[in-house]
């Protein structure tokens, strides 16, 4: 049930509380989900769905990409009512375990409603009904696995994603493509999530894909910013310098297995921060410089010139090599300040994923 209990309180109503839900099946991601389809429209707009990832057994990887023997079903029914035709409650092991092995996914009436297979059996629009207002309950199964014997194990993946709705002016029932697009992307997300190494999804360690060498596919790999860079603070006369090195540049980001360094920033607490009131450093620590790569659709496109040494610093009895420098100046003789340097990346705009940007409590110095 998706409803949003602040407006009104979970049960009011008795069992019209549980009956304004819509439902819908994505099949291109094995995507189930539920939405508040009648019930506190403006004040619910959200999905929650499921989605099967991926197994394993002693046979290997399943999936329905890489196996067609191997199916996902979707299947729905009305709570606690048996007596219902088409989306009947299953009350017994058997009736249980035939909604597993088949789905509404693939039968006539979900994608051909007119068709002589859907008029002869169901006779009813699938995905129209699920997207009507109702208290229906939905399952996703995978399988078959075809052998399964004492002291073997089964490895399969699900994933909840939830999502507002994508405001488009329509109410929450018409459950468009245009509202359902932040739940694509989360679903999305999961699976390259879980994809992890396995780039091309064939469940397949292939050439190049074993990033960490441990010889297996490691998966749920999440997006990650670049690495922290090393830095240094030396103070001066009325001045601090922070100094940091490049390894952050070079930084391959694990999803797309690409060097998407996009630039840093530079932050400095107030003078007086650790003084006045209860220091902070996640909330004292402000902004004062930032600089990315030029010749592209990110940030400022200003360039490393003014941070950029022509000749790399090294300090005595420090062993790494600086390429960048940014002064912080003036500043009051015998006042502590913090500062900090990041490194962020490009994002990827085509998957709607934000740039990602070290943490600057990783790497501050006083």
């Amino acid at each position: 049930v998706v409803r949003n209990i602040n407006i009104t309180p979970a049960g009011a109503g008795g069992a019209t509380f549980y009956t304004q839900g819509g439902n819908g099946f994505v099949d291109s991601l094995n995507l189930a989900y539920c939405y508040d389809a009648t019930g506190d429209e403006g004040f619910t707009d959200s999905y929650v769905g499921q989605v099967f990832l991926g197994s394993e057994d002693k046979q290997g990887f399943r999936h329905p990409r890489t196996d067609s023997s191997f199916r996902v079903n979707y299947n729905a029914w009305v709570f606690n009512n048996s007596g219902q035709s088409t989306f009947f409650f299953p009350t017994t092991d058997q009736q249980r375990y035939q909604k597993m092995t088949d789905g509404f996914n693939h039968n006539a009436c979900w994608t051909n409603p007119s068709s002589p297979g859907c008029v002869s059996t169901l006779d009813v629009d699938l995905q129209d009904e699920l997207n009507k207002s109702g208290n229906r309950s939905d399952l996703i199964s995978a399988g078959p696995f075809s052998t399964f014997a004492p002291g073997d194990t089964i490895n399969i993946a699900f994933a909840f994603v939830v999502a507002k709705k994508m405001e488009d002016g329509n109410p929450n029932a018409q459950n468009n493509a245009v509202q359902r697009g932040g739940l694509l992307s989360a679903a999305n997300w999961a699976q390259t999530t879980y994809n992890g190494e396995d780039g091309n999804f064939n469940g397949i360690l292939d050439p190049g894909e074993d990033k960490d060498g441990d010889g297996r596919i490691t998966r749920f790999i999440l997006p990650t910013p670049p690495s922290i860079p090393y830095s240094r603070v030396e103070a001066g006369e009325n001045s601090a310098t922070i100094y940091w090195a490049n390894n952050s540049v070079t930084s391959v980001d694990p999803i797309s297995k690409k060097q998407d360094f996009e630039g840093f920033n530079v932050y400095a607490t107030s003078t007086g921060f650790d003084v006045f009131g209860t220091p902070n450093l996640a909330e004292d620590l402000s902004l004062v410089a930032s600089f990315d790569s030029i010749g592209n659709d990110y940030g400022m496109n200003n360039g490393f010139a003014p941070v950029k040494l022509l000749t790399p610093k090294v300090f005595e009895n420090d062993t790494v090599i600086y390429d960048y420098a940014y002064t912080l100046s003036p500043l009051p003789n015998g006042w502590q300040t913090a500062m900090a340097v990041t490194a962020f990346d490009k994002g990827d705009l085509n998957s709607g994923l934000e740039s990602l940007e070290s943490s600057a409590l990783a790497n501050v110095t006083r």
